[in-house]
């Protein structure tokens, strides 16, 4: 029970701080006091005399002060209050360094948070439902293969009569439809065909009407469906009504049975449900259509127990269908997992969060560069506390709490960055995709993800502080101190710091020069000539339904498939060429302006090697009409014909940087070239004749690119491009309208201006450029800062020798001379490591030669980092001139 009493007597001793202090101060006054008397009576020393042997003889009173502070216990919490608010002093009376250091590390830290946010919304989000965090995914793994197999109706009839520890459990089949209503309008909609019980699970009750119920699932009931709270407004403008209306999905009517309130969108980002409909016998593992399937951990249940019981399943049917079962087995895995690919998804945002954390010590490095430079100034300070008994520790403990409050400014600043940067990019993720994130994701900050962003600012505080204060505390700061009285300068900074300031040098002229680059990539690529006005033509992308909104197969055969939908193409091009407004229609799986797929060619005649693996084009495949359409004459050869759509013809088309790139200029029309794939060994496909020669029409991924006849039907997913002669935007309605009364069961997805889609896949570049940029501004604000700041610390502890010099009759342009050499050197070899690495990437990723424009950007700003090194300079340069001669003598004698 001792250490009770002695963290009770502690903590006594810290709340009564000052009378401990006032008593602690009389004892040793009182000390002073006696021995004092008693030199004078026996040995006769005068007042002053004695007290000052007195003093020697008791050995420093502050060291002894400081020793029984420490003997306390608890004296950082006493003494915190004192150190904060000397590091806000100190952080005042260096505004500059406040700012910078504040800045970078509020970026860093924004960085780190955003990524780690990002990771816990798409990894392991909290659902934000009743028990949301108790929800689980089921999924079956093959061990194999390595990876996930779907499950299917075998698997969630097992599961449901088997597991007790999971309750409501659920099955959901998503697909598209087009959802039509009375009014004839058509919308291509994200349908969940979902069993009842996942609605019991979700616990979330319908604003209007119903849910789903067992009953809707039997076979012969009367086909219901829910839509979401988006879809009434939209839609149904609202309209209380709409519970007993009819409307169509696919081919199908149904009945709205309710409409669920807003923000639900279970399971992921979905705004219509209909029965799901699974057979409870009679189905064999592997059989049927893929599920996804989860539920609820019943109360008392753990997971460990749900995984054992799932275990026991994969085993039981390992040794029962050994055929399909063998290497099965069935896991409990985080609910996102069934919508998002873990391992990809992990794998990133692992690699992102290391760079970012990485960052976010180089920038702590950096700061920490500026806090040595601030630290180094008050050596002197640091030494006369050392030598009036303050610990090493203490003196730490207090540089770090300045480092902590310049952490704690850069957190709260980092996490409002991160708040809005996590919420623009899941806008820009949004707004790319065409589609809404899933109903889990959203824009604030988990508590897991606030203490992330409080153990960074714990890293940040140590590493921008301690490391500065263990060097400028280390052994010699007594001999230090006294050589600075003395003139001989105290602290310097080593050979090392040529390294260190090189380096920083030209990270500052590269990170600039890649910003400036990726932007300039960024503005070519959106603003490219697709060599016709894009603007005057609606895209979209089209697929045809397969199966019936019930699951049930339209076509009874592939064959009859391709027959549809080549019935439907033809229908739909006679249909919408019909309309006056119409100027062309065309079909393609890949649109000028959007990306593009990327093979390796081999041209007949030329050696083949895994060192020379052929040249990288681009390519497409296009209907016979393709280039009349969008206004790209034949400069040579021949269009595509008929015939050529045959699977079996040998026809393509190259652009003119092809002909440039791949053939160097020579005749293109009747060469053979043929795809390669490139492996340990080479291979190639059947060799194809080149017949025609189009201009470049704006392919994404490189200028040299080739052209295959395709026929629509050959493609269930195909590309529309429609020439109008008004408003694109205008004829969008019209054309779904069309469309509809052509194939209820043909979806419409994308439709927009082509230009507006070639601009939508510039999206994220865009936001990277935004990040590149703000990235390059700090490093550079923060380069520049800790440059100068050393180069100037550097040549300001000269100053006793620069005077001293001057006065023993060196030539003053002499001793500038020699003062500017080493940095003016040091920011050289920067300026010269950081032009290769900008040449490097000329002729690296981007691919290109510069500019004379952009040549004399580099050159200036080169020449202003040395402006800045010389400005940082000659401050402290001018000022050690100043010093009069035969003061600096005065001082080294």
């Amino acid at each position: 029970m001792k250490w009770r009493d002695a963290a009770r007597a502690h903590l006594r001793l810290l709340i009564a701080r000052r009378a401990a202090e006032s008593r602690m101060n009389q004892e040793f006054r009182l000390h002073v006091e006696l021995e004092t008397e008693k030199l004078m009576r026996e040995h006769g020393l005068a007042p002053d005399a004695a007290r000052r042997r007195a003093l020697v003889a008791f050995g420093g009173v502050e060291k002894h002060k400081e020793a029984l502070r420490d003997d306390r216990g608890f004296v950082w919490l006493g003494s915190f209050s004192l150190d904060l608010r000397l590091a806000i002093r100190m952080l005042a009376r260096y505004p500059a360094l406040t700012l910078v250091g504040c800045a970078a590390m509020a970026f860093g830290i924004a960085a780190a948070v955003a990524v780690f946010e990002l990771r816990n919304q798409m990894v392991a989000p909290s659902l934000p439902l009743d028990q949301g965090s108790r929800i689980v995914g089921f999924r079956n793994w093959d061990a194999s293969l390595t990876r996930p197999v779907p499950a299917t109706s075998y698997d969630f009839a097992t599961w449901r009569d088997v597991l007790t520890s999971i309750e409501d459990l659920s099955a959901v089949s998503l697909f598209p439809r087009n959802l039509i209503t009375d009014a004839g309008q058509s919308e291509a909609v994200d349908v969940a065909a979902m069993t009842a019980s996942a609605f019991r699970m979700a616990r979330v009750l319908p604003e209007l009407g119903r849910t789903l119920l067992e009953a809707d699932e039997e076979p012969g009931a009367p086909p219901v469906i829910v839509i979401g709270h988006d879809i009434w407004k939209r839609r149904f403008s609202g309209d209380r009504e709409v519970v007993g209306r009819t409307v169509r999905l696919g081919g199908e009517r149904r009945t709205v049975a309710g409409v669920m309130p807003e923000g639900f969108a279970f399971p992921a980002v979905h705004g219509i449900w209909i029965p799901l409909r699974v057979p409870a016998v009679g189905s064999a593992p592997g059989d049927g259509p893929g599920l996804l399937v989860f539920g609820r951990l019943a109360r008392g249940a753990s997971r460990e127990r749900a995984q054992a019981e799932l275990l026991a399943i994969g085993q039981r049917d390992a040794v029962g269908v050994p055929e399909t079962r063998e290497h099965v087995r069935p896991q409990l895995v985080p609910y996102a997992w069934l919508f998002f690919d873990p391992s990809g998804i992990q794998l990133g945002l692992a690699l992102g969060n290391i760079f970012v954390v990485m960052l976010l010590v180089l920038v702590a490095a950096n700061v920490a560069l500026l806090m040595f430079a601030r630290a180094a100034t008050r050596e002197s300070e640091i030494a006369v506390r050392s030598a009036l008994g303050a610990s090493r520790a203490r003196i730490v403990a207090q540089l770090f709490v300045e480092g902590l409050v310049l952490a704690g400014l850069a957190v709260i600043v980092g996490l409002v960055a991160a708040r809005v940067g996590v919420r623009s990019l899941l806008a820009m993720m949004e707004a790319n995709s065409g589609r809404s994130l899933p109903f889990w994701v959203g824009d604030g900050l988990a508590p897991t993800t606030l203490i992330y962003a409080g153990t960074l600012t714990l890293l940040s505080a140590a590493l921008i502080s301690v490391l500065p204060a263990l060097k400028i505390t280390s052994r010699g700061l007594e001999a230090r101190l006294r050589q600075s009285t003395a003139g001989g300068g105290g602290f310097r900074f080593g050979g090392v710091w040529t390294l260190v300031i090189a380096s920083q040098v030209a990270a500052t002229l590269t990170f600039p020069a890649a910003s400036f680059f990726f932007h300039r990539w960024v503005v070519e690529g959106q603003t490219r000539d697709v060599g016709f006005p894009a603007a005057r033509y609606l895209s979209a992308r089209l697929q045809l339904d397969r199966e019936s909104a019930s699951g049930v197969p339209m076509d009874t055969t592939e064959l009859a498939f391709r027959s549809r939908l080549r019935r439907t193409y033809a229908e739909l091009e006679r249909r919408v060429m019909s309309e006056p407004e119409v100027a062309g229609l065309t079909f393609a799986d890949r649109l000028p302006g959007t990306l593009h797929p990327r093979w390796r060619i081999e041209v007949d005649g030329e050696a083949l090697t895994t060192s020379a693996p052929g040249h990288p084009v681009s390519s497409a495949s296009v209907a016979p009409n393709f280039f009349d359409v969008v206004g790209a004459p034949i400069l040579a050869g021949r269009a595509f014909a008929a015939a050529d759509v045959d699977s079996a013809s040998a026809a393509v088309i190259v652009n003119q940087s092809f002909v440039t790139q791949v053939l160097g200029g020579r005749h293109p029309v009747g060469r053979r070239i043929r795809r390669v794939r490139v492996d340990d060994t080479p291979t190639a496909g059947p060799w194809l004749d080149i017949v025609g020669v189009v201009r470049d029409l704006g392919m994404v991924e490189g200028p040299a690119g080739l052209y295959l006849p395709i026929a629509p039907e050959a493609a269930p997913v195909l590309r529309i491009a429609i020439g109008v002669r008004s408003s694109s935007e205008s004829f969008a309605a019209r054309f779904r309208a069309v469309a509809n009364e052509v194939e209820p069961t043909l979806q419409i997805h994308e439709l927009m201006r082509l230009d507006d889609a070639w601009a939508s896949g510039w999206l994220e570049s865009q936001y990277m450029s935004r990040v590149l940029a703000l990235l390059s501004a700090i490093a550079l604000l923060l380069s520049l800062t800790a440059i100068y700041s050393v180069v100037s610390f550097t040549v300001s502890r000269r100053t006793q020798e620069i005077g001293v010099r001057v006065a023993l009759g060196a030539d003053r342009r002499r001793v500038i001379a020699a003062v500017l050499r080493r940095p003016l050197a040091q920011v050289g070899l920067g300026n010269v490591a950081g032009a290769i690495l900008v040449a490097v990437m000329f002729v690296g990723p981007f691919e290109s030669t510069p500019s004379v424009v952009e040549t004399a950007s580099i050159a200036a700003y080169a020449v202003l980092m040395m402006g800045v090194c010389l400005l940082a300079c000659v401050v402290p340069t001018r000022r050690a001139l100043r010093v009069e001669p035969a003061s600096a003598l005065r001082v080294e004698r």
